[in-house]
């Protein structure tokens, strides 16, 4: 799991400095490897990272802050943000295919939906905690037994509860 935030971090610091991003990585040492398909684990990575850092923009003092610890039998990815937050009336509705509450032209609403669908398929959970003006933490948890097939949902199955 460090590898693949490390390597996303490469990947999204030129343009979180650009845009005066504070990003602080706290990474555990000696985590286990996690059974994954690395790029789609990276892929959502890459999705809450800039979702966290474009959450920032309101702010004086932009902050993402991206951590991994091992859980009870998971490893997991921490992205939050200092950003505006998401509104309870928004929350249920952030892994939903094509939701979205930026302007036209800006996003779709399928980042978090397939993020959801990958963290699915790998037997794992996303889970998302906000206050509004305060910020937004997602964490990722993903087993560190990959899941039988039988009890995998399949991948591109972006919509929650079917």
């Amino acid at each position: 799991m460090n590898k693949i935030v490390r390597m996303t971090l490469s990947l999204v610091q030129h343009k979180m400095k650009l845009s005066s991003v504070t990003v602080e990585a706290s990474l555990a040492e000696d985590l286990p490897a996690v059974p994954c398909d690395a790029s789609q684990i990276q892929q959502v990575a890459l999705n809450l990272m800039l979702n966290a850092s474009e959450a920032t923009q309101s702010k004086a003092e932009r902050r993402v802050v991206v951590s991994t610890a091992r859980g009870d039998g998971a490893v997991v990815l921490t992205v939050a943000d200092n950003g505006e937050g998401i509104p309870p009336e928004n929350l249920s509705k952030i892994f939903d295919p094509f939701f979205t509450t930026k302007s036209e032209g800006k996003g779709v609403g399928l980042g978090l939906a397939v993020s959801y669908g990958i963290i699915q398929a790998h037997g794992g959970e996303i889970e998302v905690k906000s206050a509004v003006g305060e910020g937004t933490t997602f964490t990722v948890s993903l087993p560190l037994e990959q899941p039988t097939q039988a009890s995998k949902p399949p991948l591109l199955e972006l919509a929650r509860n079917g």
